[in-house]
């Protein structure tokens, strides 16, 4: 089944509480969130909502360690803030698969992870992906 198939189906990636949601404006900016953020413990293991290839593994400045897994038709997914990275690109990682563990690198001042959906290079609001239950 394709990833466009399985809106509101997605586990979420991490534990934690929700602390800023996809579309809200960021805190001294008149830039939006185009993710959320996933407060939770450091070290925190951090899933693959669903199955794919690993395209970007690496250190990006204000994003920390983030992981990006492109999931076929335009659609990807996007994990940031880690403290660490268990993939690589190339890797086919399955869904709920093991990708990081959960950090503050980049400018996260408190362990989260950030957490994004795109289709086609632009932004999509993970919570419509997401099982309608709180990731904790």
């Amino acid at each position: 089944m394709s990833f466009a198939k399985k809106k509101g189906e997605l586990s979420w990636p991490v534990s934690g509480r929700v602390t800023q949601k996809f579309g809200r404006i960021r805190a001294g900016s008149k830039l939006k969130w185009r993710g959320v953020l996933i407060e939770t413990q450091a070290g925190a293991v951090v899933s693959a909502v669903e199955k794919g290839q690993v395209v970007f593994a690496d250190w990006l400045t204000g994003y920390g360690f983030v992981l990006i897994i492109e999931h076929g038709k335009g659609y990807m997914s996007l994990y940031a803030h880690n403290q660490q990275l268990l993939g690589k690109v190339g890797d086919q990682v399955r869904k709920n698969q093991h990708i990081a563990l959960a950090g503050n690198s980049g400018r996260s001042g408190k362990p989260a992870l950030y957490f994004e959906i795109r289709y086609k290079g632009k932004p999509v609001n993970p919570a419509r992906w997401i099982v309608a239950r709180k990731p904790n």
